[in-house]
């Protein structure tokens, strides 16, 4: 990957392209400090880094660091995986940008032995005004980049997150545009989905409630899926989704309790304060290690999801859904999905594909 000189104008840090005249013909973007749900608070840093690297090299102005920390600092923001409009839109303004890049670190793992690290990355372009456009996530283990011969593999973890912003980044819009992405679900164990008889009706903006953990594993599996889920809604064409910043921001404006000891009513308040018309709410059933269908070992996740009309209090659609990595697997036993970000990707895509359809 080819790397960008780092400048510093002012107090502005930007990274210029190789060949790059100049800042000012530039596509300018501003990166928020990744959010490491990994609880490594390091990697967040890593990541940022190597974003604002890879955007160089693919020709845009990345705004990061000083800047965009002392703006954050002003604003008292103390949440990074997403601002509401009006503070994204204030903070493009600031710094002058076309856009913003809000991510998350999903996983940042070494493994005790260090044989086989594990990076995971979810990021989203958002537009002055909000719009959502340009998202990705990716993740790897450091032996998935073992060739045939046992040679290739990863075996620190920033070397990895090079290779995982590599991929994360393809796609990138630019210049700057919205993308429309298509998914389709397939392949072994379908989501089993049911809705309601009455098409829904009314806004197509959907809240996005914290995910109930279910299971025994005490890490940041519902934090994680929803990430994830904010992404994969944020995709889809004709849906819009509250993002966690704004549903912040309204439960502190309304004085609501938390999400989770919130009442039918509180609910709805907390809904049309944001103007959404759904509510999407969910359980982890399982996420761990296990035998898959095949016999193989490998990261399972099983989700529960259901969407509730808000205006008519009741549940519109709902769906289960399971993947585990090893399903994958194929010639060679080659091929299975080795890290738990991914297979959780893989699961919500499905079960929101099967929504949509």
């Amino acid at each position: 990957m080819a790397t960008g000189a780092l400048v510093t104008l002012g107090s502005i840090l930007w990274l210029a392209a190789p060949g790059a005249d100049g800042p000012e013909a530039r596509v300018r973007v501003a990166i928020v400090p990744f959010e490491s749900i990994s609880g490594i608070a390091e990697a967040g840093r890593a990541v940022t880094d190597q974003v604002a690297l890879a955007l160089a090299a693919s020709g845009v102005e990345a705004i990061y660091g000083e800047p965009v920390q002392e703006f954050l600092r002003e604003q008292r923001a103390r949440y990074y995986d997403s601002l509401d409009a009006g503070t994204t839109e204030r903070l493009a303004r600031a710094l002058d940008v076309e856009a913003v890049l809000f991510g998350q670190v999903l996983a940042w793992d070494s493994r005790a032995n260090q044989r086989d690290p594990i990076v995971a990355i979810s990021a989203s372009l958002l537009s002055r005004t909000g719009e959502v456009l340009w998202g990705s996530t990716s993740a790897a283990s450091g032996s998935e980049m073992e060739d045939s011969l046992g040679q290739g593999r990863v075996l620190e973890l920033v070397p990895l997150a090079r290779v995982v912003v590599r991929d994360l980044m393809k796609g990138f819009p630019v210049p700057l545009g919205k993308v429309r992405v298509e998914h389709s679900a397939g392949g072994l164990g379908l989501p089993t989905v049911h809705r309601s008889g009455v098409p829904p009706e009314g806004s197509r903006r959907i809240l996005v409630f914290p995910i109930e953990n279910l299971t025994e594993e005490t890490g940041p599996a519902a934090r994680v899926l929803e990430a994830v889920i904010q992404r994969r809604l944020a995709e889809r064409t004709g849906l819009e989704v509250v993002t966690p910043g704004q549903m912040r921001r309204a439960i502190v404006s309304r004085s609501l309790p938390p999400p989770w000891m919130m009442t039918t009513l509180a609910i709805g308040k907390l809904a049309n304060e944001v103007g959404a018309g759904y509510v999407l709410s969910g359980s982890i059933l399982s996420w761990g290690w296990t035998a898959s269908e095949r016999g193989y070992p490998g990261w399972q996740v099983e989700i529960h999801l259901e969407l509730t009309d808000v205006q008519a209090q009741r549940v519109v659609w709902t769906g289960v859904h399971r993947r585990n990595g090893a399903d994958s697997t194929g010639f060679l036993k080659l091929g299975a999905i080795s890290t738990m970000p991914a297979v959780a990707d893989r699961v919500v895509s499905e079960l929101l594909e099967a929504f949509t359809r």
